[in-house]
């Protein structure tokens, strides 16, 4: 399943934070309306966090700067470009879940991931070639493989270097040998709305472990003055470990390297 950092952000804030979802009823590049929420007293929202799940801005987030209850049942926030309007989607979450640290929250879970490996069959062989560039986003070589899977053999004269591949000296490819990068891709801290958590990373156990990073974050600022951050920080400690066992990632380990002889 692809996910972005707009909508990860947005579905952990449904777990921690206080939220509203509504349908818009007009709005601007700036602003969006809702006559229908009413129940928030006026500048509730003001450093929360705004998401468009339909229409010109879908998938696009803003920080709250405005919420005026009385005169507009308003949203404000920096500029979209693209207009807000009528029967947009939104979702909104106060400002104890500020944007900013739900998206450490979840950059931070994906940091602690073990890293997914991933495979790479762009690389283009040459008789006797002994250096190679590695494809744009390979990293972290821990396979080199010869042929198509699963019949494939593993060659284990190789190292890399400052994105490049290096054979040994009579460990060449040939020409017409399909060659398959096995990598560990290091991590990339995602920044904006349309960043993407990849495939094969297991959503459920990066959305737990962001949940316990959010409330261990909100707890260090309300201690036991608010018992129920505690109980949901408690409780979120154990979906982690249970998503943590439901979904192992399979990692590959860097394969031996041979000496030549």
């Amino acid at each position: 399943m692809t996910i972005t950092l707009a909508e990860s952000t947005r579905q952990l804030a449904l777990i921690v934070g206080e939220v509203f979802s509504g349908v818009a009823t007009g709005g601007s590049a700036t602003t969006l309306d809702d006559t229908a929420c009413t129940d928030f007293p006026d500048d509730f929202w003001i450093g929360g966090t705004l998401w468009l799940t339909s229409g010109n801005n879908i998938g696009k987030t803003a920080v709250i700067t405005d919420w005026d209850l009385t005169t507009n049942k308003r949203f404000t926030f920096a500029t979209l470009t693209l207009l807000c309007a009528a029967a947009d989607i939104y979702t909104v979450c106060h400002k104890n879940f500020s944007r900013q640290l739900l998206r450490n929250a979840i950059n931070q879970a994906l940091a602690d991931m073990p890293r997914v490996t991933q495979l790479n069959s762009a690389l283009t062989p040459v008789a006797d070639q002994l250096e190679y560039d590695l494809p744009s986003g390979v990293s972290g070589v821990v396979r080199v493989t010869k042929g198509v899977t699963p019949n494939f053999t593993i060659h284990h004269n190789w190292s890399e270097y400052n994105g490049h591949l290096y054979l040994d000296p009579g460990k060449t490819f040939e020409a017409t040998d399909t060659i398959n990068l096995w990598y560990n891709p290091p991590y990339t801290a995602l920044t904006a709305d349309t960043g993407v958590i990849a495939d094969l990373v297991p959503w459920e156990r990066v959305k737990w472990g962001a949940v316990v990073y959010a409330l261990r974050e909100r707890y260090n600022k309300v201690g036991d003055s608010d018992t129920s951050v505690k109980n949901k920080l408690a409780e979120a400690m154990q979906q982690a470990e249970m998503a943590r066992v439901k979904y192992p990632v399979k990692q590959l380990p860097r394969d031996p390297r041979y000496a030549t002889y």
